[in-house]
């Protein structure tokens, strides 16, 4: 029979362990009496409530290993679920939980996203296969136009210079507004508001700017508008010259203008830093984590098929020099740089790696080879 003090003893016991779990449970609680009393903080952790109390999405898939040697199995199936992470991840869904499994032949990949109650949303942020595909840096500054898009390029443009013409004359008529001009006019943002005006300013010296620069500091005197146009490979400006001040090295002037706007080929092809090739994933027939025989650094080797190999000489070939980017689902995992020609269509990724990285980029190589295509075999919500 325990002693009254014993009892006593268990029961402030008790009570001190429920104080204590309180205050982890519920630290800001905790924290505000802690200020108040000089007293240590404690760390404010959120605790994400699981599916089985949040509710949420649980989805399987089954990746199909038919193309798969069995001592690649175990590989493949951890890159496809890191796609499937960063899928998820992407829409910024908190805390998933995507696990692998295997019974004999079935290899599955579990995926549990708490909150996400609409199952159709699910299934679709997910997608299915992972994409992978080989491209090249873009080197030049314009894209490159059709036939049609070169014409209508020179007839847009043929259009804006007649316009920049009619304002011109417009312009230099016998008490003209050249203010109620540049509202009507001109493309520059904010033109209604600023009325073109640039305010006293140096030269700049910008070669771009050589003819605007030449017109309203050197050509035209207070007052004056421009005879003629100028023109920019950005478009057309019509200059008046407001006024100027000081002398030499210290001569500032102040112009206003209307601008109007020359269409460009990037109107027509947004400019894109990366250029798609023929190469992608349905041509790579391994990638493996392998070691540097003299000095022992982890590198990821890359094998491809007949096709593959063709297109991966070509690249390798022309791109000596330059970088060519690995991209899994539209993100770059790799930008490696193309030392030498590779005619023999096997590659070898190499830059310092630690072991995980090499391992970790091997899988998503290998699951983005659209050798390991997913399919949903169930779905429920919970």
């Amino acid at each position: 029979m325990m002693s009254k003090k014993n009892v006593r003893l268990s029961f402030f016991g008790i009570i001190l362990l429920i104080i204590i779990s309180a205050i982890f449970a519920f630290p800001n609680y905790y924290n505000a009496m802690a200020d108040k009393l000089y007293l240590p903080k404690m760390i404010e952790k959120k605790y994400s409530l699981g599916l089985d109390l949040q509710g949420g999405t649980h989805l399987i898939y089954k990746a199909k290993m038919d193309n798969i040697g069995f001592t690649e199995r175990t590989d493949a199936i951890a890159g496809v679920r890191d796609v499937l992470e960063r899928r998820v991840n992407a829409f910024g869904v908190s805390e998933p939980n995507v696990q692998t499994g295997h019974t004999g032949n079935d290899w599955n990949v579990i995926v549990e996203l708490a909150g996400v109650t609409d199952v159709n949303e699910a299934i679709k942020m997910i997608g299915e296969t992972p994409s992978l595909d080989f491209r090249i840096r873009n080197t030049s500054t314009q894209p490159i136009l059709n036939d049609t898009e070169k014409k209508d390029l020179e007839v847009y443009n043929a259009g804006v210079e007649k316009q920049a013409q009619d304002v011109l004359k417009q312009a230099l008529k016998t008490g003209a507004n050249f203010d109620d001009l540049v509202k009507q006019y001109s493309q520059e943002p904010n033109a209604t508001t600023t009325l073109g005006i640039i305010g006293f300013a140096k030269k700049t010296g910008y070669q771009e700017m050589a003819d605007f620069e030449k017109t309203c500091f050197d050509t035209l005197k207070i007052g004056e508008v421009s005879g003629g146009l100028t023109k920019t490979s950005a478009g057309y400006f019509i200059i008046k010259k407001l006024a100027e001040q000081g002398n030499g090295d210290a001569y500032e002037a102040n112009c206003q203008y209307i601008f109007l706007k020359l269409k460009q080929a990037t109107d027509y092809h947004p400019f894109e830093e990366w250029i798609p090739t023929e190469l992608s994933g349905q041509q790579l027939i391994n990638s493996q984590l392998t070691f540097n025989q003299n000095l022992g650094e982890p590198e990821v080797s890359l094998q491809f098929d007949e096709r593959g190999k063709e297109l991966f000489k070509k690249i390798t070939t022309e791109q000596v020099g330059n970088i060519i980017g690995i991209f899994l689902d539209g993100t770059p995992i790799s930008e490696p740089r193309v030392n030498e020609p590779i005619l023999s269509g096997d590659a070898i990724i190499s830059g310092g790696f630690a072991v995980a990285e090499a391992k970790l980029l091997a899988q998503r190589l290998k699951a983005g080879a659209l050798r390991v295509p997913i399919e949903l075999i169930s779905q429920e919500k919970r």
